[in-house]
């Protein structure tokens, strides 16, 4: 597993998602991010059709 970065969560309960993420993802502004709970390990998704090779 490769670690892509570290944030910190603000006073408001934000994280920023490192651009080399987004980018990876082809993930863009306006994007909805989906979480889920797996055994423990929060997971991110979107449900963008159209990522980047």
């Amino acid at each position: 597993m490769e670690i892509l970065g570290t944030k910190s969560i603000d006073e408001l309960g934000r994280i920023i998602v490192p651009k080399e993420v987004r980018q990876a993802k082809g993930w863009e502004t306006g994007d909805k991010i989906n979480f889920y709970d797996y055994n423990g390990i929060i997971v991110m998704e979107t449900d963008n059709q159209n990522p980047e090779p």
